[in-house]
Order: structure tokens, then sequence, then C-alpha cells
């Protein structure tokens, strides 16, 4: 019989999941995608003597994406060249990003953050959240109203407190 898992997990158990998530497919592999194809070849341009500031493609400026992913990419595919295929080395900055993502939600979950923090966080975020929408469409549903209707978790007392200012919480 498998051992059951006790909530919350250690921090080896969650450093093995997020690994497990963020690192199978990143290199050794052909380009998938269509954006894939596009992502690398911003990178490489980059790398390779294109403009380091501005993604580009074709000469014309790429302004789809925010450039940080291509600038990292284009910093790990030449620094890591020499160990991999460039597109697989750039590649590795997905798992890299998708692994800083998850450690920011670890720190940001645990009881010992601090609370004026949180609340800072949750002010900034229920404010703009139209902005947020702008950036990220994903992001529509992701209201203080929702967040206070269905938390699906315990709330951090600071974002407690932006909530029951904003009166959603009693």
């Amino acid at each position: 019989m498998l051992p059951r898992l006790t909530l919350p997990p250690s921090n080896a158990t969650l450093a093995l999941m997020a690994l497990a998530f963020a690192l199978p497919g990143l290199t050794g592999h052909d380009l998938w995608k269509t954006h894939d194809a596009i992502g690398l070849g911003i990178v490489y341009d980059m790398a390779t003597g294109g403009n380091p500031l501005v993604p580009r493609i074709a000469g014309m400026p790429w302004l789809f994406d925010p450039p940080l992913y291509h600038w990292l990419a284009a910093g790990f595919g030449s620094a890591f060249q020499f160990f991999a295929e460039f597109h697989s080395a750039a590649r590795v900055v997905s798992g890299v990003l998708v692994l800083a993502s998850f450690w920011l939600i670890y720190v940001a979950a645990r009881d010992d953050f601090p609370a004026e923090t949180a609340y800072q966080i949750a002010k900034v975020l229920g404010d703009h959240h139209d902005e947020m929408v702008a950036a990220f469409k994903a992001a529509n549903s992701s209201t203080a109203e929702n967040t206070a209707k269905y938390p699906g978790f315990k709330l951090h007392p600071g974002t407690e407190r932006y909530l029951r200012e904003k009166g959603l919480l009693k």
C-alpha cells in the first residue's frame, strides 16, 4: 500500500514535484509548435548579431511578447551552447522561470510571510485587476470578489485584511 500524503508536503516533496513538472521536455528534442520556432528564432537572432534589446522577426520588431524571456533565453543559449545545442540551452529558461514561479508562490504561501507584504500584494492585484487582465487574459476571473467567495484554501491574514477593507469578508 502506498504511504499517505501528508499536508502540507515536506520541502523535499514539494521540490521533487516542482522538478517533475518543470523539467521534462525542456531539452533534447526538435521544436514542437509554431510559437516554439518563432520564440527560438527571435532568441537566436538576438544572440547572433541581431538587436539584443528589441526582439525581431525578419527585421520587424516583435512586440507581442514581453522581451524578458527572449533576453534570458539568448543569454542561456549563448552561455551553455558548448554543452547543448543552442535551442536546447535557450529552452532551459522556461524551466527556470517555472521553478522561480513555484518558489515565489511557496514563499508567499508560508505562514511566516509578512502580513503587511501580503496585504500590499493583494491590494495591488485587487486594485489593478483591469491592468492584470490586459496583460494576461486568463486572469479575468481572478478578482477580489472571487477570492473572497471561493478561496479554496486558507487565506493569508494580509489578504483577509484587504478583503475586509473592500467589504468582501466579514
